[in-house]
């Protein structure tokens, strides 16, 4: 590791543990969160399957067939969306996905738009898997 790069880290660590005097580490650290469940809710309530962990920011939403992850990626991209498409020989043949990455400084407005293109890209590419109910709570997105 590159001493600026361990230098950013200490002082990214530093901000989060509030050492800087501030509460801006934690804020953020709870937009993050609220962001990301708040798009991983909205997703599966959408009919889509969400693999990983609740509060990890990376969401792979998994598309299945390689051919419709190319497809589902391309049409997001030429929307203005930048997110990665992952297929054979990263992840099994059966397990192609489409990762996107949260950030705390997407806002509300952000991800509805984010979250509508999906949709839409989605129900016109028959991307939407899941056999299970939607979650039975709406997603609150709390002010932070």
């Amino acid at each position: 590791m590159s001493a600026p790069v361990a230098r950013q880290i200490i002082k990214s660590m530093s901000i989060i543990m509030g050492e800087d005097g501030t509460n801006e580490g934690m804020k953020r650290l709870k937009c993050l969160a609220r962001n990301t469940r708040y798009f991983r809710h909205r997703l599966r309530e959408m009919g889509f399957i969400v693999y990983g962990n609740t509060d990890s920011p990376i969401v792979p939403l998994v598309g299945f067939v390689p051919g419709k992850v190319y497809v589902f990626t391309k049409m997001l991209v030429a929307n203005g969306i930048a997110t990665v498409g992952v297929s054979f020989p990263a992840v099994p043949l059966h397990q192609s996905r489409i990762r996107f990455c949260i950030s705390a400084a997407h806002t509300k407005e952000m991800l509805d738009k984010v979250l509508d293109v999906i949709y839409k890209s989605g129900k016109h590419i028959h991307l939407m898997y899941s056999q299970r109910p939607p979650p039975a709570t709406p997603v609150q997105f709390e002010e932070v």
